[in-house]
């Protein structure tokens, strides 16, 4: 199985367009787990440190990326 069209059109093969109902702290909590992990995406809205806090304020998100991704060590 090959997929040759534009990656926006994935979601015709996935069969629905994921959707994460989220507060804006959850996706910077997300962005504090990369920053632990030693990466630092060139556009995040939010600082490394903002980033950081954001992960101790919501730690939700971190059970749920360990549960999810139990593979990856934080």
């Amino acid at each position: 199985m090959g997929f040759h069209d534009e990656i926006f059109k994935v979601y015709r093969v996935v069969g629905y367009v994921p959707c994460w109902e989220h507060e804006k702290n959850d996706e910077y909590a997300l962005y504090g787990i990369a920053v632990r992990r030693g990466f630092e995406s060139f556009d995040m809205p939010v600082t490394p440190s903002e980033a950081l806090d954001s992960l101790k304020v919501s730690p939700k998100i971190e059970l749920l990326f360990g549960q999810v991704f139990d593979f990856i060590k934080l």
